[in-house]
């Protein structure tokens, strides 16, 4: 027997896609290929064109399939990044979303000093509403939260309370 391959075949014929994609689409490509009908469909199919899941498999998958499937943040708060430091020594870091990043309901919590069924009441009453739900173990589902909407909710509601 073997063991279960720890990243499904879909998603690794998308990441393949969307580095082909990046690397393709830089601006000097572009200038040179952006009055060439064909060489534009090429980059359509790639980029923007959705490819139907029949039977459990696609015929293709571009950048839109991928955003379909699995959205555009990364699923974790931090993905850590090995790199040398000034004197040359490997050393890890963090590096967070852009932007807004998306809490889960306990850290959300955590972040505003609340309790987890505190803010999700917040979500029952309607003054605070999820930005995503993705997979977790088992086929559970986990709740995400933009952080600056958890902050504006707390600063109306928690704060005062």
């Amino acid at each position: 027997m073997e063991p279960v391959a720890p990243v499904g075949a879909d998603l690794l014929d998308a990441i393949a896609t969307v580095e082909y994609v990046a690397e393709y689409l830089d601006a000097d490509t572009l200038r040179h290929v952006s009055n060439d009908r064909e060489r534009i469909l090429q980059v359509s199919e790639l980029v923007i064109e959705r490819h139907p899941d029949v039977g459990g498999e696609r015929a293709a998958w571009s950048v839109q399939d991928a955003v379909d499937r699995w959205g555009v943040e990364r699923r974790d708060r931090s993905k850590t990044v090995w790199e040398p430091d000034v004197d040359g020594e490997i050393a890890s870091f963090n590096v967070h979303e852009h932007g807004d990043p998306l809490v889960s309901l306990q850290d959300a919590a955590a972040l505003v000093g609340e309790t987890r069924f505190k803010v999700a009441r917040w979500e029952r009453k309607g003054l605070l509403a999820r930005a995503a739900t993705i997979p977790g173990p088992r086929g559970s589902r986990k709740a995400m939260y933009r952080l600056s909407e958890v902050r504006a909710v707390w600063e109306r509601e928690g704060a005062t309370a």
